[in-house]
């Protein structure tokens, strides 16, 4: 095991290649020298290699040392559905979600989202989150990476009809988080949907009504748009996921 971790680019026989700025990263920005054990994480096949630090004629890459076996990503399948919030917020919910295994994550466009893109600052936007995710991947030693999907609007994410079970967090929500947990026994792929400051709108809770979809209410105190996906989420992955592990 090893304290840097990298993405890769390419691996070929034994030997992994990296993008210039993971060479950055170890080379100048950690001072690695050659011969230094380091981590490549293929976010592709979601395997990471355990590797020693080489510098051949065309540059630095990395021999492969063995493969690891540990795995840290959790049997629980979530996807965070996220209506976007404040820049410091949203970016602190990117990263802990991350760290509590996420899958995958939907930035939402709701009613009262006052955040508006257009296509460059989208891709800029875009750009930042990736990259705030990779980070937390490494740091968290997962060895996948999960999909940031495109901004939808809300109507948009609920009717494009996901097989999987969609979880409305509400705090005027009626029915009890843990009541609605205990009557679904077996859970192995879900998503969290979170509204954003301000809670839900009425046009916002419209369209979950017209899809069938219960609110969830997770207590009697009131939660920050940021603090209330990472409560449901660390729910979720304890009583299906990987968090009540002894291993």
């Amino acid at each position: 095991m090893s304290k840097y971790r990298v993405f890769l680019k390419e691996l070929s026989e034994h030997r992994v290649l990296l993008p210039e700025d993971e060479i950055h990263h170890l080379v100048r920005v950690r001072r690695c020298r050659e011969g230094t054990l380091f981590e490549a994480i293929d976010p592709v096949s979601g395997r990471a290699y355990l590797c020693r630090l080489q510098k051949g004629e065309k540059g630095w890459r990395g021999e492969v040392v063995r493969l690891v076996e540990e795995s840290t990503e959790s049997h629980l399948e979530i996807g965070l559905a996220q209506s976007l919030i404040k820049k410091d917020e949203f970016e602190w919910v990117l990263q802990k979600s991350v760290e509590l295994g996420v899958a995958s994550i939907t930035p939402l466009i709701t009613e009262r989202t006052e955040i508006r893109f257009d296509d460059r600052r989208e891709e800029k936007k875009m750009t930042r989150w990736r990259k705030i995710i990779g980070e937390a991947v490494k740091q968290s030693r997962r060895t996948k990476l999960p999909v940031l999907h495109e901004p939808l609007e809300l109507e948009t994410y609920i009717k494009m009809g996901s097989d999987e079970l969609l979880l409305v967090l509400d705090e005027a929500g009626e029915v009890p988080f843990k009541d609605f947990l205990r009557s679904h026994r077996h859970i192995s792929r879900c998503s969290l949907v979170v509204g954003p400051e301000g809670g839900w709108s009425e046009r916002d809770r419209s369209i979950f009504v017209a899809s069938s979809l219960p609110q969830l209410r997770l207590g009697r105190r009131i939660l920050r748009a940021e603090t209330a996906p990472l409560v449901g989420l660390s729910i979720l992955q304890y009583e299906y996921g990987d968090l009540n592990t002894h291993d």
